[in-house]
């Protein structure tokens, strides 16, 4: 039964990633595991070690890094942009 749910939230995961930015998929993948200790935490009282603390916030860092947009990216676009006016 545990083999089967495993299978199929992977299959769905792997699936829906396929549909969605890279950046989006990179959050969701980094998301992941962050939740998963956040739920350890509360719903099943685990304890953090100082290796897990400094995990859990280097996943935190990366999270709100990833969710600036890029700065080439905003580059290249403004230069579109004024290459495209008359």
């Amino acid at each position: 039964m545990g083999f089967n749910f495993i299978l199929r939230s992977s299959t769905l995961f792997a699936y829906g990633l396929v549909n969605i930015s890279t950046p989006k998929a990179v959050n969701l993948t980094l998301a992941e595991p962050f939740t998963a200790a956040m739920l350890g935490v509360v719903v099943f009282d685990e304890n953090l070690t100082g290796v897990s603390i400094i995990g859990v916030l280097l996943l935190f860092w990366g999270l709100i890094i990833n969710s600036y947009p890029e700065k080439e990216k905003c580059k290249r676009e403004n230069k579109n942009i004024v290459i495209l006016e008359p």
